[in-house]
């Protein structure tokens, strides 16, 4: 069974002072090769956060090359930015759910694809 992460699961890994046994488990059971899927939104998302805390001078240009190559090594499924004609999935999902539409793409992830996915 496949899930999906969003980035405020994937940037404890980063910063230690975020980190949490739950952030932790996650990223042991990508290590051990569960299938996990995240909208394709999700890098640009996380590279985000990444420079902003560079910027802050929380992390250095280096750190954040170095994460970005651990990041790309993992099982990590990017899904393509849905074609016009799946839009309304998402626009109902965030109605539905009153989520911004950035989460409601997480929560879509794969919908049209598998009713076999978990959220994290």
């Amino acid at each position: 069974m496949a899930f999906v992460i969003d980035a405020s699961a994937t940037l404890p890994w980063r910063f230690e002072d975020e980190a949490t046994p739950w952030t932790e488990a996650l990223l042991e059971r990508i290590e051990r090769g569960e299938h996990v899927l995240v909208p394709a939104h999700w890098p640009l998302e996380v590279l985000n956060a990444l420079t902003m805390a560079q910027r802050r001078n929380r992390l250095s240009g280096d750190h954040v090359r170095e994460f970005v190559d651990d990041l790309a090594a993992l099982p990590i499924h990017v899904e393509p930015a849905r074609p016009p004609s799946e839009w309304q999935l998402v626009l109902n999902l965030a109605e539905k759910y009153r989520l911004t539409l950035y989460d409601a793409a997480y929560l879509g992830c794969d919908t049209a694809k598998s009713a076999s996915t978990r959220y994290a």
